[in-house]
């Protein structure tokens, strides 16, 4: 016994078993009836059992033949459900991809593209990885994640980036800092003062641009305390480890001990971008989770390929 078996045999015996009768069978399958007769017998051969019983007025299955039966309409089911699988997949509607968001992103713009992904890809898992802007991009160089949602500042040649969005910075105080009442702030007037910022491992995107900004102001601020995320952030300030900059949004998440004050003019600001790899080869999912975002942040043009 050789189990040599080819698919197409196992499709002509299930349409034999379904019509025990070569007649209609062969018709069904649009082949010759002798073609079909001798390739049901050479199945016979390969397995070594008989599968059906022949008279000159009918057929029927065996018992063995009767199970193989069954056995073969679930293979054909398997093959036609992965053959559809793949298809989606070509066509980016089911499959896996994971995206990088910043910490510092508007929570309501990553909420919406959440919720409009789902709603559009019911078939594709969206996994989200909250990690700086620099480990988002060492993180897409190294395909661990498809799309990053970071800070532009951290831009590089081998990526392709489009921005969001922009998020003025505001002042963040604790509220017992002398200037914690102000209704503006002059950056000059927290040159003195200990901050609290993102790690200073150049990763942060936030930290990049903070710094740049406070150069501008002819000061290097004196960082007493690091954190990843807005929400540590925030309960160091409340806690009285020092000032920051953060993005305006970011009073949604309201801390006790904590005020928020508007800087004066010119007001520095943080962007948001979406940023992929700057390759040729298509990518039908990274191209479904683009398009959802255009659509959920109102950009004009987006997309990965010309």
């Amino acid at each position: 016994m050789n189990n040599d078996i080819e698919f197409r045999q196992i499709r002509y015996f299930v349409a034999v078993a379904e019509e025990l009768n070569f007649t209609r069978a062969a018709k069904k399958l649009r082949i010759a009836q002798s073609l079909l007769s001798r390739q049901i017998q050479n199945l016979e051969k390969e397995i070594g059992i008989q599968l059906l019983d022949r008279t000159k007025r009918k057929i029927s299955l065996t018992p063995a033949g009767i199970t193989f039966f069954d056995e073969c309409r679930q293979i054909i089911q398997a093959v036609e459900q992965a053959i559809q699988n793949t298809q989606k997949v070509a066509q980016g509607k089911i499959g896996r991809i994971v995206m990088g968001i910043e910490s510092s992103t508007r929570h309501d713009i990553v909420l919406k593209i959440i919720r409009q992904f789902h709603q559009s890809y019911p078939g594709i898992e969206l996994v989200l990885q909250e990690m700086s802007s620099g480990k988002q991009v060492k993180a897409l160089r190294e395909k661990k994640i498809t799309v990053g949602l970071l800070d532009p500042v951290i831009a590089t040649t081998d990526l392709k980036f489009q921005v969001l969005f922009s998020d003025p910075l505001v002042a963040v105080l604790p509220e017992k800092h002398p200037l914690a009442n102000s209704e503006t702030i002059d950056l000059e007037d927290l040159a003195t003062d200990l901050w609290v910022t993102g790690p200073h491992d150049g990763s942060c995107g936030l930290l990049k641009r903070l710094l740049d900004i406070c150069k501008q102001y002819g000061f290097t601020p004196q960082i007493r305390q690091e954190a990843n995320d807005i929400p540590m952030k925030l309960s160091f300030i409340a806690a009285g480890f020092g000032v920051s900059l953060l993005p305006a949004s970011s009073r949604t998440l309201a801390t006790p001990g904590v005020k928020f004050i508007p800087l004066q003019d010119p007001v520095p600001e943080i962007q948001m971008a979406i940023a992929w790899l700057d390759k040729p080869e298509p990518s039908p999912l990274r191209e479904s989770l683009l398009e959802t975002i255009h659509s959920a942040v109102g950009l004009k043009q987006i997309g990965s390929t010309p």
